[in-house]
């Protein structure tokens, strides 16, 4: 009850104050979720030890506030999206790279539209389609079938197309067949599927689903990422597609595919880790890292 009515009054501050005052509010109360998240703060500290390593003293914790100041922005942004109209996408957004989707679906088999939990990936959903894309997103629900309405509810108020995990298989291939998009989160496992990956040079667990889905449907890869800027303006970039056809369907054609994404998601968020919402750790390894590091500290002390 306590995690819907949090949600709730999120909802309601949204749609209620201009989107200049919401800003503030929702920076607010990223600190105040700072302070409390005691977990979540050294989970983002962990990974951010291992993603930018030259971070350290006052620059980390800069880093972790601006994490959570990014997370906050966009769960503002994805509860008042009902109310983001064309305009809106118009002055906010900039694109790179929409030939790359243009000239994949003149293939005919699809396109499996790949990013992560970076920035703001909801908007890419509400652009979609507002400019007319068959474009349909796998979600996972919330167990809280109250808190999953107040998530359902925005996304589908945008003409945004949905399809649960729960019938993802199906509702994927289907999206392919049609000649349609399909846009996946390819960096946290939700449900069965996982594989293990190198990932900024440790081992870590992504889903799989994303590559199976494009080789079993022969339908091209490409990896898109949105980049907010300190105006809260947006470029949302589309790379070049990651072709696979003639790839059979083996797990060396999956570790091929997962490889080059990765690669190029590396890339991003580098330029910027803390726009990368993540707030567990990614790493195994990055735990005992954190402990010893915290140990050292006591001993010092």
């Amino acid at each position: 009850m306590i995690e819907y009515l949090v949600y709730l009054g999120a909802v309601f501050l949204a749609t209620v104050f201009p989107l200049n005052q919401l800003y503030w509010i929702a920076r607010r109360l990223a600190d105040i979720h700072r302070f409390f998240d005691r977990r979540g703060r050294e989970s983002v500290r962990a990974n951010l030890r291992v993603i930018r390593p030259d971070l350290e003293g006052r620059a980390l914790d800069e880093a972790i506030k601006q994490t959570y100041y990014h997370f906050s922005l966009y769960l503002a942004e994805f509860f008042r999206m009902p109310k983001l109209d064309r305009r809106y996408l118009d002055s906010h957004i900039r694109t790179e790279g929409m030939k790359n989707i243009d000239d994949s679906l003149k293939k005919g088999k699809g396109v499996v539209v790949v990013s992560a939990h970076y920035s703001n990936w909801e908007l890419g959903l509400a652009y979609f389609a507002m400019c007319g894309y068959p474009a349909y997103g796998i979600i996972a629900p919330h167990k809280n079938k109250k808190v999953n309405d107040l998530f359902v509810k925005p996304r589908l108020e945008a003409g945004v197309g949905i399809i649960f995990t729960s019938n993802a298989i199906d509702g994927g291939y289907q999206v392919l067949r049609e000649n349609g998009i399909l846009c996946v989160l390819g960096d946290r496992v939700t449900t069965k599927g996982g594989i293990d990956v190198q990932f900024f040079g440790r081992t870590t667990t992504f889903p799989k689903g994303p590559a199976k889905f494009a080789l079993r449907a022969q339908a091209p890869v490409v990896p898109a990422y949105i980049i907010r800027f300190p105006d809260n303006r947006f470029t949302f970039v589309f790379d070049e597609p990651i072709e696979t056809e003639g790839l059979p369907d083996t797990d060396e054609s999956l570790r091929f595919l997962m490889k080059r994404y990765i690669e190029r998601l590396e890339q991003y968020i580098r330029r910027d880790p803390t726009q990368y919402g993540v707030f567990y750790r990614i790493w195994k390894d990055a735990d005992s890292s954190v402990r010893n590091l915290q140990d050292q500290d006591s001993v010092q002390a």
